[in-house]
Order: structure tokens, then sequence, then C-alpha cells
């Protein structure tokens, strides 16, 4: 049995942590309201480019949502690995990211100031090697096709020629996809061969 002293002890404790819990949300709270009265919107997206005449980029993102961005002389394109990229190279079907700001005018689309164009990516088993084509069975078994011929191929942590990598082995490549909207054209193929 708890003598009074204890319950008393045990009842100021309580009490304690329940203010303390209750001061803790309210500066939550305030702090929240006061971040967002003095936060401004954010204006961007990422999805596929469904058209980019030169002035505006347009995209679907991954709930079918369409954007709009207005671009100018300061928007930068810039490729997912560093590499630097124009607003031809936003073509339709590449999967960019936009950051922009607000509308010029009332009404108006978002200014995209930097648009990351995403660096296309395969990874599979390699099912051939020949003419500087790589086919894999990719990690979901479709047929795939890499090709080589600007890449930098790299083998057990050495660099290799890209013809050497023989069937069997893993690969992870990355690099644009081809104009024939299949094909990725690798900058670099990461393999490691079958043992």
């Amino acid at each position: 049995m708890l003598s009074k002293l204890s319950r008393r002890t045990m009842l100021i404790a309580a009490l304690v942590v329940a203010i303390a819990s209750v001061s803790a949300v309210a500066v939550a709270t305030a702090h929240k309201s006061h971040a967002s009265a003095n936060h401004h919107k954010h204006y961007g997206a990422a999805g596929w480019v469904t058209g980019n005449d030169g002035s505006t980029l347009t995209l679907r993102d991954g709930r079918a949502r369409a954007h709009k961005f207005d671009e100018n002389s300061n928007t930068k394109f810039v490729y997912q690995n560093g590499a630097a990229a124009t607003s031809a190279d936003a073509k339709p079907g590449v999967v960019v990211s936009v950051r922009a700001t607000k509308p010029a005018t009332t009404g108006g689309n978002p200014v995209a100031k930097r648009v990351v164009i995403h660096v296309a990516r395969l990874a599979g088993l390699v099912q051939s090697n020949t003419a500087g084509v790589i086919t894999i069975s990719d990690t979901q078994g479709f047929t795939r096709s890499i090709s080589t011929s600007g890449a930098t191929c790299r083998q057990g942590g050495s660099t290799v020629a890209c013809s050497s990598i023989v069937q069997n082995s893993v690969v992870v490549a990355k690099g644009k996809v081809d104009a024939d909207g299949t094909t990725l054209d690798a900058t670099r193929v990461t393999a490691r061969a079958p043992s």
C-alpha cells in the first residue's frame, strides 16, 4: 500500500508531466502558425514533360495533373548527375523536377527557376553483349537494350572495355533515353561479373 507521501509525490509528478505536455503542444502550434504566416508559397512539380516550346514547359505529375511553367533567360536546366543541359533536352517523355517562382503576372504560369532532368537508369542480368549494345533482362523481366558507345564501363572497381562485360553479369546503367524511346544511351555502366 502506498503511503500518503508516495501518493502525493506521484500526483504532483503526473501534474507536472501533464502541464509540460500541454505547454509543448501550445508552443508547437504557435510556432507552426507563425511559420506558415511568414512562409511564402513554393511552386514546382515533378513529372513527365508533355510539351516544351522553349518558352513554356508543360508536364504531367504522377497523379496525372498538368503543370505549366514559363521559361526565361534565368531558367537553369541541368541533368540530375550535374551535367549541363538546355531547354531542348527537356523533350516530351523526359522526367523532370521543376523549382519555380510565383507567376510574373496575375493568372500567369509560375516561372521555372531550375529544371532538373532525371537521368535514366536500367539494371538487370546481361543476356548478350554485341556491337556496343548490351541486352539485359531488367528487374521486372522486360528485355532492355543499353548502348555503350559513349559509356564508361566499370567492373570490380576498375574501368574496363564495355565489350568485356559477359553474359550473366549484373549491370546498372545510367544515361539518357535514346531517340528511339526504348534504348538507354549509357554514360556509365557498372557491372558485376558472374561467379
